[in-house]
């Protein structure tokens, strides 16, 4: 916003999450967290479910990567890209029009049911 009115466009990329090595890391730390942690923290079970029974990585670096490319060549580039899964691109454009908490909520309530 600050810049609205300069020569200075701004180009926002959300991508969600990437596949990285984090991912092998956490899986090799994540006995440590459960096992020094304290059990009724309503984040075990969320680390338990990504990091250790999940598959999912995220995106590969390259889609996110062609996004940039193709953000910073065009000319009238977009103000911003939403790259993930379709949860993920709604959940970024629904978000601004719901108060945070009932966002927040029913994002809790979709980690916590499966």
């Amino acid at each position: 916003m600050e810049l609205w009115n300069t020569n200075i466009k701004v180009i926002t990329i959300n991508p969600g999450v990437i596949e990285t090595s984090i991912y092998d890391t956490l899986r090799q730390k994540i006995g440590d967290v459960l096992e020094n942690n304290d059990k009724t923290s309503r984040f075990i079970s969320v680390y338990n479910k990504y990091f250790t029974k999940s598959d999912y990585k995220g995106l590969r670096s390259g889609v996110v990567a062609n996004v940039i490319d193709k953000a910073i060549s065009l000319p009238n580039p977009s103000d911003r890209y939403i790259i993930g899964s379709r949860k993920e691109k709604l959940a970024v454009k629904v978000h601004p029009f719901i108060p945070d908490r009932l966002f927040y909520s029913l994002a809790a309530k979709k980690i916590h049911s499966k």
